[in-house]
């Protein structure tokens, strides 16, 4: 047996100096060092349940609550409309509540201003409606009246709604006056079914004039003839009034719709049939009253009244084409059918669902990693792994791995929540969803990993991590898009992980669609660049001591 003494000088002798390992055995060994951060990280992570079950069932929740509570629909706004107290217009509430189109709910009609204004400023209405003295008469003018909304909001958004149904109600209040002035004006249905009757029964009693002047002609009575022939002219006269005003109307609407050849219309052939025989009329008649005075009433005479009674049978047919537009049509020729070609219209927490993964999955990754190196830090762990062989890289990779699973873990479960319990689409595939997941995930760890080598102590990792939270929130299109910004203001946005997160997820779930390759280069771009650049920081801390 070799005693204790020669062991110990076998071990100061310089041939039995430990051989370095070779290139297999250090890779083995630092891959034995980075796993056991991982194990490290894991482990504590493991021992805060509450942790684990707030950051799975937390955002769920809470966007669960989300989509049973949000009601998409706006709000009544309770409105008051104010009269003139000397005005003609009654107090009666219902005869206007029809007047009123949604969102706009008619609460009452009063001659007291100072006292909805009152209920105003209270909050017991959302709007004021003040007609406007003597709107007869300025309109009369040549000018506008103006109908004076007030309302009393904070809401920016909210008020922006309610100049905007104002206008709206505005535009259906002037289409109202206008439809029925069209009515008493006789244009319109009704207007058009009078006046096309009208010129109906002018054709009939024409064209019986005109077979009492043939039959006056042929027994020489001049005087009848005459005078039927007096009647026929004044008849014609009233009937191209009556096709003249059709005409005009008929012009505006093609105008309008830019109609190239409104002529060639069925009611375009009518109006062209009775304008040319009403022509023929009136220059038919015009003749033959200078023949009849003359005393010639001969078979040339004849002729002419018998055109003449044809001519007039021509309007009664044509006059049946003049029933044409009603009112509501002319004021309001056009009614909008919209269609949405998108592969699903997603309601409001779908739409929302993309947006709210990528904002949870960056904001679990940034705050977990935003404290694991400064916290290394205060508790004085930095110079215990000094003296060890681990290095710097070893612990910011080993950590890195153990939270992208964890992350990466949440996530999963988070996405298939929403998948199976709410319902929410993805189109493009699992497969193009975890792609996007994973990038977004390393950019969120590589930004949580520069938070924490840039902080001193765990306070300033926590503000800076709520500062990156509260920028996500305004600029990265969770709310408001990315074009409503200005470009200066969009370099936040785009310095931010779950910008390019909410765009590729946007893309794969909802649309079906593969986000764009610059998207997925900037997620990569994010996560080399600032790695690197917290790995170096953290190298030089370790160093440092």
């Amino acid at each position: 047996m070799v005693s204790n003494g020669a062991q110990q000088e076998q071990i100061r002798q310089p041939g039995a100096a430990r051989r370095e390992p070779g290139l297999l055995g250090r890779l083995a060994r630092a891959f034995v060092r980075t796993s056991s951060f991982i194990g490290k990280e894991l482990t504590e992570v493991r021992r805060q349940p509450r942790l684990l079950l707030s950051l799975v069932l937390g955002p769920f929740l809470i966007l669960f609550l989300f989509g049973v509570g949000y009601g998409s629909n706006p709000r009544d706004i309770k409105t008051v409309v104010v009269i003139p107290s000397d005005s003609p217009l009654t107090n009666n509430a219902e005869q206007y509540s029809d007047a009123f189109a949604k969102p706009f709910v008619l609460d009452g009609v009063t001659a007291d201003g100072q006292v909805a204004r009152q209920r105003l400023a209270d909050r017991e209405i959302q709007a004021v409606i003040y007609f406007p003295q003597n709107a007869y008469e300025t309109v009369l003018s040549g000018q506008r009246a103006v109908l004076q909304v007030e309302y009393n909001e904070i809401d920016p958004l909210t008020a922006q709604w309610v100049n905007y149904y104002s206008y709206v109600q505005t535009n259906e209040l002037n289409k109202r006056i206008l439809i029925e002035a069209l009515k008493q004006g006789g244009v319109g249905q009704g207007g058009d079914q009078q006046r096309a009757e009208e010129t109906k029964t002018l054709a009939t009693t024409m064209q019986a004039d005109a077979g009492a002047l043939r039959a006056a002609m042929t027994g020489g009575d001049r005087n009848t003839a005459l005078a039927r022939l007096a009647a026929i002219r004044q008849n014609n006269a009233k009937a191209q009034q009556n096709i003249l005003t059709s005409a005009q109307l008929l012009g505006g609407v093609a105008l309008f719709t830019n109609v190239q050849n409104p002529q060639q219309t069925k009611q375009g052939q009518a109006l062209t049939a009775a304008q040319t025989a009403i022509g023929r009329i009136d220059e038919n008649a015009n003749r033959l009253q200078g023949d009849i005075q003359s005393g010639q009433t001969g078979q040339q005479q004849q002729a002419l009244a018998e055109q003449i009674g044809q001519d007039t049978q021509a309007i009664g047919q044509s006059s049946d084409q003049l029933k044409l537009i009603p009112p509501e049509i002319l004021v309001s020729p056009f009614v909008a059918e919209s269609q949405n070609i998108s592969s699903i219209a997603p309601d409001f927490v779908e739409f929302y669902a993309p947006a709210v993964i990528a904002l949870l999955i960056q904001h679990i990754a940034v705050t977990l990693t935003a404290l694991t190196l400064v916290r290394e830090r205060l508790l004085g762990s930095v110079e215990l792994f000094r003296v060890t062989p681990t290095g710097a890289g070893e612990i910011a990779i080993g950590k890195y791995i153990a939270y992208f699973l964890l992350t990466a873990v949440i996530g999963a479960a988070l996405a298939a929540a929403m998948h199976l319990g709410l319902g929410v689409h993805i189109l493009a595939g699992y497969a193009q969803f975890a792609g996007a997941i994973v990038l977004l995930i390393l950019a969120s760890l590589s930004f949580g990993f520069f938070i924490s080598a840039i902080s001193n102590s765990e306070s300033q990792a926590v503000q800076f991590s709520m500062l990156v939270l509260l920028a996500s929130v305004f600029f990265s299109g969770f709310f408001i898009g990315l074009e409503s910004l200005a470009p200066y203001v969009r370099v936040v946005s785009y310095a931010l992980p779950v910008t390019y997160g909410i765009r590729a997820l946007q893309a794969v779930m909802l649309r079906g669609e593969q986000p764009e390759l610059w998207v997925y280069g900037a997620l990569v771009a994010m996560a080399l660049l600032l790695f690197f650049v917290s790995s170096q920081l953290f190298r030089l801390q370790f160093k440092r001591g």
